[in-house]
């Protein structure tokens, strides 16, 4: 289980959606190391796994010292739900990842996590073997 992104937005493989908070030199890895990762742990007969925030302080870098202060700092915008979303869903087309895991909550903002899930589903490991998830069905 590889952490692809960091809480502070930095991403491990040359993600095409970009941040919004970032200069662009900081936006991700100069290596697909998510890939390269990936392409390493398939040769040996196992499966990867992937991890993100989906909550990033790169967007609100208040501190959080008590309980009250992360519900604070999650992002809702509709943008930022829509670039949380695009990020999930280009791990989930370029990388077929074995478990996807979503740290740090999710934005209640844009696109849902039914959304995301349903395309994992559609899309992810042994998706050749099962029909499509419909978004009604969830």
């Amino acid at each position: 289980m590889l952490t692809t992104k960091h809480h502070d937005g930095f991403t491990l493989w040359p993600s095409l959606t970009s941040n919004p908070k970032l200069p662009a030199e900081r936006q991700h890895a100069t290596r697909d190391l998510v890939g390269e990762l990936t392409a390493a742990v398939g040769k040996q007969g196992l499966r990867m796994g992937s991890t993100t925030p989906a909550a990033t302080t790169d967007i609100c870098p208040c501190p959080i010292r008590v309980p009250a202060d992360y519900e604070a700092v999650k992002p809702q915008s509709e943008a930022y739900g829509k670039y949380a979303d695009a990020q999930m869903r280009e791990l989930i087309e370029r990388y077929h990842p074995a478990v996807l895991w979503n740290d740090i909550d999710y934005p209640k903002s844009g696109p849902s996590s039914t959304d995301y899930g349903g395309e994992y589903y559609n899309n992810g490991p042994g998706r050749r073997h099962r029909r499509p998830l419909r978004r009604q069905t969830l």
